[in-house]
């Protein structure tokens, strides 16, 4: 840490990090320097540069069914994951009869390398059961592909107290790329990750010394994941067969990430109680909450079904499965 004037300050650091199996020994130099300073009138800025690296591969479905995630190790044929941050961030602070109001807004930009796709053909559930029970010996670099990518957004956030009453808004506005030279023929296309809206509104009310009311409203614009575009049975099928993961279909998909999930969104509330235990006075709390009020039906599955024509035919159609409706929750915690 360096203070080169009156609250401005520099943070230096340099983080090593090295991870090795029987066959490669990766050692990764993670630089990374930061700016905070405090001006007059209650504003600041903040700016950071750094590297970080990641030995262990997270890989998780791309499109229909469960969104399983498989985890492997760095090696000779997977590298390991690496990006540089870049962000640049302002805030400032109001007051005002007893009122306080803060908002802080950040843009950050990051670059991504060797990040892991499935190749296409290929999933979790290839991968764990129809490869096993064929007995097939299957090396990563037959179904994982490496590529690099890129994420920039900017992040809103604001803080409004008055008396009893904290209320708190946090926004993400963001894109994430890829690009990979073995899938989408090479072209970039959107990321798993590229959740383009984010918002979450916090409320906490206080009833008493020891009681509160909160509730938060949560909201994320749909993901990308990979639909086939036609469905093609062969000719000797039964037309009033409709499993369409069977060998007598065949899916075939034009383009990654070629479509958006459904929008999620829900709110939570919750009353909670801090009190001190009777015999050794520690703090203890509990809460009374329900989870998605509305009701809301957050799909949590995508899956290719079919629907009866009139002549007893089906035709495929995407459906989404949801979980977790409306839910009472109790908590209960003592602090020793």
């Amino acid at each position: 840490n360096y203070q080169f004037a009156k609250q401005q300050q520099f943070t230096v650091g340099l983080r090593l990090s090295a991870i090795g199996n029987k066959d490669e020994t990766f050692t990764n130099l993670e630089p990374r320097i930061g700016y905070h300073g405090i001006f007059a009138n209650d504003y600041s800025i903040s700016a950071s540069i750094g590297r970080m690296t990641q030995p262990i591969q997270r890989v998780a479905n791309s499109g229909l069914g469960f969104p399983f995630e498989m985890f492997y190790p760095s090696s000779s044929i997977l590298s390991p994951e690496s990006s540089w941050n870049f962000s640049l961030g302002g805030a400032k602070d109001f007051s005002w009869n007893n009122r306080k109001f803060s908002i802080k807004v950040d843009a950050w930009y990051k670059t991504m390398e060797n990040i892991v796709e499935f190749q296409d053909g290929y999933d979790m559930n290839y991968v764990t059961n129809y490869a096993m029970q064929a007995n097939t010996t299957l090396t990563t670099d037959k179904f994982l592909a490496q590529g690099n990518g890129k994420a920039y957004g900017i992040d809103f956030s604001a803080n409004y107290n008055i008396k009893n009453l904290k209320l708190t808004a946090d926004y993400t506005l963001m894109r994430a790329i890829c690009q990979f030279d073995q899938l989408n023929f090479g072209k970039p296309f959107d990321a798993p990750t590229d959740i383009r809206n984010s918002l979450s509104l916090t409320s906490e009310l206080k009833l008493s010394d020891s009681w509160s009311f909160s509730a938060t409203w949560q909201y994320n614009s749909g993901k990308p994941i990979t639909v086939p575009t036609y469905i093609f049975a062969n000719p000797t099928t039964n037309p009033h067969f409709y499993d369409y993961t069977d060998i007598n279909f065949q899916q075939v998909v034009t383009e990654r990430n070629n479509y958006r999930t459904k929008p999620f969104h829900k709110l939570d509330i919750s009353f909670n109680h801090n009190y001190k235990t009777h015999k050794k006075h520690r703090d203890a709390s509990f809460s009374f909450g329900i989870y998605n009020v509305y009701n809301r039906a957050n799909a949590f599955i995508y899956y290719i079904d079919g629907i009866r024509n009139t002549d007893g035919t089906f035709t495929p159609v995407l459906k989404s499965m949801s979980m977790f409706p409306i839910l009472p929750s109790f908590t209960w915690s003592v602090k020793f």
